[in-house]
């Protein structure tokens, strides 16, 4: 019954809770997909991330894609030395196969425009 009580949410330190460090589970599901699995550019991600969610401001928007592209690019070389695993569904995190991401890389095509 305890492991039912707790809150869903990613393996974090204790008294950290996953959305309010993260941002809206729903918002990084769509984020996991459309920057993972459908390729679109961080800028991509916060137009389409403004037609799904149209109550967020575009700032609180750019802020949550700017976050998630800057931890989920800084989490490649788990991957990279990670070995070959089996995939359900669309979203294929194996960069040598499907993402197609360096390891090491400049950031600046990830920049959000603001305005």
């Amino acid at each position: 019954t305890q492991v039912l009580a707790k809150a869903a949410g990613p393996e974090l330190a204790p008294n950290q809770e996953g959305e309010q460090e993260l941002m809206p589970f729903p918002v990084l599901d769509a984020c996991f997909h459309l920057f993972g699995a459908e390729k679109l550019l961080p800028q991509e991600v916060v137009e389409t991330l403004a037609v799904m969610y149209p109550d967020h401001s575009r700032e609180q928007l750019c802020a949550w894609v700017e976050k998630f592209t800057r931890l989920f690019l800084g989490s490649i070389y788990k991957w990279v030395q990670a070995p070959i695993s089996l995939h359900i569904g669309n979203l294929d995190l194996d960069r040598e196969r499907a993402l197609q991401l360096p390891v090491v890389q400049n950031r600046e095509w990830a920049a959000i425009d603001t305005t």
